[in-house]
């Protein structure tokens, strides 16, 4: 047994007759009582009479046949103190008590509920002779009221088995954000529905999905974000991951004015955690001041955990998606480099040859007028489509090949907005308002011209997307680690569909009159050759914001290779190249500028007439490393180590890095080769130190 409540006066009791009637003792008064009464005994609280009721009950609960002269405390074995205290109250007071709620269990194992109410009996004397005991049995109350309570907790349980089911079956971000939106409208009626996620930002919030029974430019856009060190207000948590404004027009919190004026009477935040780690905050508002109960407090917060786990969910599988992306882009890049590549290097045999015949006819003919200008035609010809080669190369490389240097990456951005200018700073009317937050602190190792390509591509698609007007917001940052540039827009967003394409080359919305659909796929090469990350975060009809993500600068670049004074003549030269007509175009160049040329197919042949003493007279080795094997490359090096003196020039067919380590004597050209840049690196070859 035990007792739920304090001891108190009654004031309220239920309804006696009075203590002095002599029809409160009459047998027949007791017995037709629809309660249990019992008599007591004021001076040794002895049991003087019981009611049918009072017997019954305490036949069917206690298992007592008789209580006539039994002690009182026979009725509260377990409570024997505190009904004595009730007693000696009753007496001194003179003033009727009530013990709330004792609880029985009967020997079956089944519970009784009694409230007792305490009446002191007076005698003629003015004295408390007896007490007058009522005990109402509260049982089916009781019982009715838990099951109630029990209904409540399987009705709860079942409608979060429900909602969590029906968010946890898809790993669709949108999708699940409709999902959620519904089963919440299902629970009750809201004015407002909103789910805010962290950035990579310390404290910042990004409003990422929103619903409003009432429409109003008030309510913030989906895609704005907040600067909120706090989210939950120590005044408003009531527990880890819930936090209550019952009165928002009252509390004089944060944004209180503005949601006021919305019609905001009361809101709830629950914190959306998930592996220790804060995913979101769903945010709830209603018209009505203290509008969620308790019952409705509970439910949402035991509905947290699932929306976070399906939170978590969603991100992994978005994760694994873009890196399956980036995969399958890396698949298509490798394919179109080596299509490119072995293009590039049929091309440049063919310019090779053009160019170093081109030069001979122009050389060999120097008063035929014609053949002089027609032979310059070639050469500019040859000369613009070597540089056609070069920007196919550089499209489709797949190493480092431009000069990287340590620069601040918000002076990047700026450029690019200047270059960027006439696309947002119109005369028509629909002016595009630009908004930046460029640190100068922020710094990166990277190539400027590709970098600010990048941003200026990223920028003119933001214009793009606003054709109306709206903000440009331009930004960087450091986090973790990274140099961070975000280009945010307020135009039209990109449709899911759209958005998983966006990097694939030759993919365009804009139609083919406006590009190929290459600059996002060039874009996302760039970066990611520099060791970083391109992402995109939008909503359809909400904005757009593109995140470039880049190491922070490291230690600064090497210094360049120095540069030798020329010497006039170029001596003695081993010229190895395995294509036969390139081999001769080239000796021809050479042998034109003065030097004696001796070809050979093969490193192995060079290296045995070099051993025949002509090693002391030969003052320079000419190899098209891009046509050898790593056999060759070890013979060039092995010939290099024993002749260190003699001036090494490299042709490759590529953009790739040579087989083998550069040193000082070493100059590297790439196809199709010049003879100016020949000469050139020759020069210093006749003077051997």
């Amino acid at each position: 047994m035990k007792n739920d409540s304090l001891v108190m006066p009654d004031v309220n009791g239920p309804v006696v007759p009075s203590a002095r009637d002599p029809l409160m003792l009459d047998d027949a008064t007791l017995e037709s009582a629809p309660f249990c009464a019992v008599v007591v005994h004021a001076k040794d609280y002895r049991i003087a009479r019981v009611n049918r009721a009072a017997a019954a009950l305490a036949r069917r609960v206690l298992g007592i046949d008789h209580l006539e002269g039994q002690p009182l405390r026979v009725l509260a074995p377990d409570m024997e103190e505190a009904l004595l205290g009730v007693l000696a109250e009753c007496i001194r007071t003179r003033s009727p008590m009530r013990m709330q709620r004792i609880e029985y269990r009967s020997p079956r194992g089944r519970k009784y509920f009694l409230d007792w109410s305490l009446l002191p009996l007076i005698d003629s004397t003015g004295e408390v002779d007896r007490l007058f005991i009522i005990a109402i049995d509260m049982t089916v109350r009781e019982t009715a009221k838990a099951q109630s309570a029990a209904l409540e907790a399987l009705r709860t349980r079942s409608m979060v088995e429900a909602v969590s089911q029906a968010i946890c079956s898809t790993l669709d971000p949108d999708e699940l954000v409709h999902r959620v939106f519904a089963e919440l409208q299902a629970i009750g009626a809201f004015l407002r529905i909103s789910i805010f996620r962290p950035t990579v930002r310390n404290h910042e919030w990004r409003l990422s999905a929103a619903w409003s029974a009432v429409d109003s430019p008030l309510w913030p856009e989906v895609g704005h974000t907040y600067l909120w060190p706090d989210l939950f207000q120590m005044e408003t948590r009531i527990s880890d991951c819930l936090s209550y404004r019952p009165d928002v027009a009252g509390d004089g919190l944060l944004l209180s004015p503005v949601l006021t004026e919305l019609g905001v009477g009361s809101s709830l935040s629950v914190k959306l955690r998930s592996q220790n780690r804060t995913l979101g905050v769903l945010n709830l508002m209603r018209t009505e001041q203290d509008a969620f109960p308790a019952r409705e407090r509970a439910l949402f917060e035991a509905l947290g955990p699932y929306l976070a786990t399906a939170l978590h969910n969603c991100d992994v599988y978005r994760s694994l998606k873009d890196a399956h992306g980036a995969v399958v882009r890396a698949e298509a890049w490798r394919a179109i480099g080596e299509l490119a590549s072995g293009m590039a290097h049929n091309l440049n045999n063919l310019l090779a040859a053009i160019l170093g015949y081109t030069e001979l006819i122009r050389d060999e003919a120097p008063d035929a007028d014609a053949v002089r200008r027609d032979a310059t035609i070639i050469e500019r010809a040859a000369l613009d489509g070597a540089e056609i080669v070069g920007r196919v190369q550089r499209f489709a490389r797949s190493s480092q090949s431009a000069q990287r240097e340590v620069t601040g990456l918000g002076r990047l951005i700026a450029d690019a907005l200047t270059l960027t200018r006439p696309s947002w700073d119109r005369a028509n009317g629909a002016t595009i308002t630009v908004a930046e937050a460029l640190p100068k602190d922020v710094e990166v190792l990277v190539s400027h011209a590709e970098l600010r390509e990048v941003l200026v591509n990223l920028i003119r698609n933001a214009c793009d997307a606003m054709p109306g007007g709206g903000t440009l917001s331009v930004r960087c940052f450091q986090h973790g680690g990274e140099a961070i540039a975000e280009i945010i827009d307020t135009g039209t967003g990109i449709e899911p569909e759209t958005k998983t394409r966006l990097f694939e080359p030759f993919f365009t919305t804009k139609g083919s009159e406006h590009g190929l659909g290459l600059g996002l796929s060039i874009s996302w090469n760039v970066v990611h050759q520099h060791g970083g990350s391109m992402e995109v975060e939008s909503t359809a009809g909400h904005g757009a914001t593109f995140r470039v993500r880049l190491p922070l600068a490291g230690p600064a670049a090497p210094a360049s290779l120095p540069v030798f004074d020329a010497a006039p003549e170029i001596g003695t030269v081993a010229l190895i190249d395995a294509d036969a007509e390139d081999r001769a175009a080239i000796a021809r160049l050479l042998q034109e500028s003065g030097g004696a040329v001796h070809e050979f197919d093969t490193g192995g042949r060079a290296q045995a007439w070099l051993r025949t003493n002509a090693g002391r007279r030969c003052t320079a080795i000419v190899s098209a490393i891009g046509t050898h094997s790593p056999v060759q490359c070890r013979v060039l090096e092995r010939i290099h180590d024993k002749y260190p003196q003699m001036r090494l020039v490299m042709i490759r067919n590529s953009d790739a890095a040579p087989a083998m380590p550069v040193s000082a004597h070493c100059t590297v050209l790439s196809r199709p080769v010049i003879g100016e840049n020949l000469r050139s690196a020759l020069q210093p070859a006749a003077d051997p130190h």
